[in-house]
């Protein structure tokens, strides 16, 4: 209860920095995202200027949370089935390309909601499809429902116009989501730049 209520007090934008963080390929630590968030003037100049910032302890609190144990084993060509191969493995490059070939694999659990997301919606960008995988990942060890995200998923199959007027209904508690889905798209134009940045 003490986490929910601290969490209310995130501004959702701030909310959905933090997330974007540490579903990234290569998670960092909770200080680390902290003093990045911090430091982040041009994020700051984007938002009110009374926007609260918040504490070390809230953001440890939110990295902890989205950053569930995956206790999975490592996904393997040899043990896919049908076209979940053609599926995984164009997801594996872009985790290669964004790590700088630190990390070369994707666990069986990653995989699972890989295969799920790009049956979902084929023409989805690979390294979107990774961080709505862990996000789906982090719903369900949350335990909460992924209709919401669901709903979102199906935004890159409906036309633009439908999106602002979803946005801005999403259940109350929940408008952090659309921003950090949001902002999935907005950097879409700009990806060559975002992989250089991380």
């Amino acid at each position: 209860m003490t986490q929910r209520h601290r969490r209310r007090n995130v501004h959702p934008s701030v909310m959905s920095y933090i997330v974007d963080k540490v579903l990234d390929v290569e998670t960092p630590t909770a200080t680390a995202v902290y003093d990045g968030l911090t430091t982040d003037s041009a994020f700051w100049a984007r938002l009110h200027p009374n926007t609260p910032r918040p504490s070390l302890r809230t953001v440890q609190d939110i990295v902890r949370e989205f950053r569930p144990p995956d206790p999975s084993s490592k996904w393997s060509v040899a043990e896919a089935e049908g076209d979940e191969a053609r599926l995984v493995l164009p997801v594996m490059v872009q985790i290669a390309l964004r790590s700088k070939q630190r990390r070369l694999h994707v666990t069986n659990g990653e995989a699972d909601w890989i295969i799920r997301v790009r049956r979902a919606v084929p023409e989805l960008d690979p390294w979107r499809v990774y961080q709505l995988a862990r996000m789906y990942m982090v719903m369900q060890a949350r335990k909460q429902p992924t209709d919401t995200l669901d709903l979102l998923l199906g935004l890159y199959l409906t036309p633009p116009g439908t999106v602002s007027k979803v946005m801005a209904e999403l259940p109350d508690g929940y408008s952090w989501l659309g921003n950090w889905f949001k902002g999935l798209g907005e950097k879409e134009a700009g990806d060559d730049e975002a992989q250089g940045e991380r």
